[in-house]
């Protein structure tokens, strides 16, 4: 699977972590819908963490779809929300 985190660059995991980004994600969507934001920063973070340790990135000259797009690790809530009216 291919996951872009905003800002930064899209990273190659193997679908064996689709369970666990499945797991972060709904934490991260709950936070967000909740306007939990000590909550979204803190699954975010880990969210952001999990990909980076366990994907390889991508060169910058390698542009595939992306499976997931995860907002940049120190966006708001509110930034977030603004970024997809956009």
């Amino acid at each position: 699977m291919i996951i872009r985190i905003m800002g930064e660059n899209q990273f190659r995991l193997d679908d064996s972590f689709a369970p666990e980004i499945e797991r972060l994600d709904t934490s991260l969507h709950e936070a967000f819908e909740s306007q939990n934001e000590p909550e979204f920063q803190k699954s975010l973070t880990e969210l952001v963490h999990f990909i980076r340790e366990h994907g390889a990135e991508l060169s910058y000259d390698e542009v595939a779809p992306s499976d997931l797009i995860v907002p940049e690790v120190d966006m708001t809530i509110e930034e977030v929300r603004n970024a997809m009216a956009e």
